[in-house]
């Protein structure tokens, strides 16, 4: 998503903006909500590392569990808006076709 973004940006100088703004808009969106759900990936990646040593009870275990369960509720609440946002992108006809 970050490489045809950036490549939209860097080619939308060559075509009237009112064409490319509506799929640069889109594909920024796309590549936040994205970013997210590797964030949350990620995050429990480290918590796992972390509390390996400190046994899964503790106290930083918990506030992690928390933290990423916090995250995990809001990219559920967000999962049909981001469906949405693919089937437009994939609908969406590339401005270079225009």
């Amino acid at each position: 998503m970050k490489k045809l973004r950036y490549t939209a940006e860097a080619l939308a100088s060559l075509y009237p903006l009112d064409t490319v703004a509506p799929l640069a808009a889109r594909l920024k969106r796309l590549q936040d909500a994205l970013g997210h759900l590797n964030d949350v990936q990620v995050g429990h990646e480290i918590l796992a590392g972390l509390v390996s040593d400190a046994g899964p009870d503790g106290a930083l275990a918990e506030a992690g569990r928390r933290v990423l369960g916090w995250h995990e509720r809001r990219l559920s609440d967000r999962e049909p808006r981001l469906r949405e946002q693919l089937r437009e992108l994939f609908e969406a006809e590339p401005f270079w076709r225009g």
